[in-house]
């Protein structure tokens, strides 16, 4: 018995001391497993002087053109801002200029606008973090192509839902004192940006006016 223990002690401390060598020289990541992103030390989990794309050529295109999509969604809405807050511009190829429309009109555009605006901002910012991290995909396609137009199409109904007393503002920020456009373009870039954010009040709302049609799900036989 003594002599069976003395044979396999050695070879335990051998398995033992590899064992520590090589948790010792292993990475700090290992597998498929992106490193967790700090802000504080944006690296994305590369080396000093690892420049390359790890993105294969087909890939690049896809994304450039996604990026190229929204930035000419921003630039869009942009101008309509311009189009929104000066006083002589006409749009183009048009002499409708924004003083001309109803102020419901002004509000959807304004709402709209900004919306948009805010939509293609946050779109932006998800997609080169998603890049950059190794994490994007094609099946997100869908979401990166139509989440600005959605925020914008949210944004007007929150203006419209404002408007008609349902959702309720700060009266400061709808002052007759100020500039009408400069609030509805504040509330709509929030709503824009936001949208998640949004379409949870909005679920709230539906619950006061509707109620709530949920059940508890069923107790677990054991």
């Amino acid at each position: 018995m003594s002599e069976t223990n003395n044979n396999t002690l050695p070879a335990n401390s051998n398995e033992q001391s590899t064992a520590k060598a090589q948790d010792t020289n292993a990475p700090a990541t290992s597998g498929n497993k992106s490193p967790a992103w700090n802000a504080a030390d944006p690296t994305d989990g590369r080396t000093y002087y690892d420049y390359g794309s790890k993105y294969p050529p087909c890939t690049r295109v896809q994304i450039f053109l996604e990026a190229t999509y929204l930035a000419l969604i921003l630039v869009a809405g942009f101008y309509f801002l311009v189009w929104i807050f000066a006083e002589d511009i006409a749009l183009y190829h048009t002499e409708l200029k924004f003083q001309d429309l109803n102020i419901k009109l002004q509000q959807m555009a304004a709402f709209s606008t900004s919306g948009l605006i805010g939509g293609a901002m946050f779109g932006l910012k998800y997609l080169y973090h998603v890049t950059a991290r190794g994490l994007w995909h094609e099946d997100r396609r869908v979401w990166r192509i139509f989440s600005p137009l959605l925020a914008a199409a949210l944004s007007t109904m929150i203006g419209i839902l404002i408007d008609g007393g349902i959702v309720h503002i700060a009266d400061s920020a709808t002052s007759e004192k100020q500039n009408l456009s400069t609030s509805f373009v504040s509330i709509g870039f929030i709503t824009g940006y936001f949208a998640d954010t949004a379409l949870a009040k909005l679920q709230e709302i539906a619950t006061v006016l509707f109620g709530s049609n949920l059940k508890a799900p069923p107790t677990q036989q054991k």
